[in-house]
C-alpha cells in the first residue's frame, strides 16, 4: 500500500475537520504590547499544539530585553525581519486552564518561571 496519496473530490467530501486560523486569546494582549512576545507566542503555539485548544487567564511578567536590543529589526540588505525574543521572562502564569470556548470547570493552572531566552531570535526572510 502506498504512503501519502492525493485525495480525489469524492474522498475529500467525506472529511470533516475544524482548525484555528488566528492567534489564541492567551497571547492577544501580549502580542499587542510587544512584538518579541508575539513571536514567542507563535513559537509556543507551533511547538505545543495543545495551546491551540485551551484558554485561560494568562499573565506574563518580568519581561526584559538585553540593553540596546530592539524587539524587531528590519534587515533591509538581507530582505528579512528579525524578531528578537526577550532575554528573560520572570514568569508566565496561566490560571483556570480550560478547553477553548468552554464554560465548564478548569484543569488547573500552569506556572513557568525563570525563562531564559538569551540571544534567541526568529528571522523571516524572503526566498531569493
Amino acid at each position: 500500500m502506498p504512503g501519502l496519496v492525493p485525495l480525489d473530490d469524492a474522498a475529500l467530501s467525506t472529511i470533516s475537520a475544524q482548525g484555528f486560523d488566528e492567534q489564541q486569546p492567551q497571547f492577544n494582549e501580549a502580542n499587542q504590547q510587544d512584538p518579541g512576545l508575539a513571536a514567542l507566542g507563535q513559537v509556543l503555539q507551533t511547538s505545543l499544539p495543545l495551546l491551540n485548544f485551551i484558554e485561560g487567564d494568562t499573565l506574563i511578567s518580568g519581561v526584559r530585553y538585553k540593553d540596546g536590543v530592539s524587539p524587531v529589526e528590519i534587515l533591509v540588505n538581507e530582505g528579512a525581519v528579525r524578531f528578537n525574543l526577550p532575554d528573560y521572562v520572570e514568569s508566565i502564569a496561566m490560571d483556570n486552564i480550560r478547553v477553548l470556548g468552554s464554560t465548564g470547570g478548569s484543569f488547573g493552572s500552569l506556572l513557568i518561571q525563570g525563562l531564559s531566552l538569551s540571544g534567541s531570535s526568529i528571522t523571516i526572510r524572503t526566498n531569493p
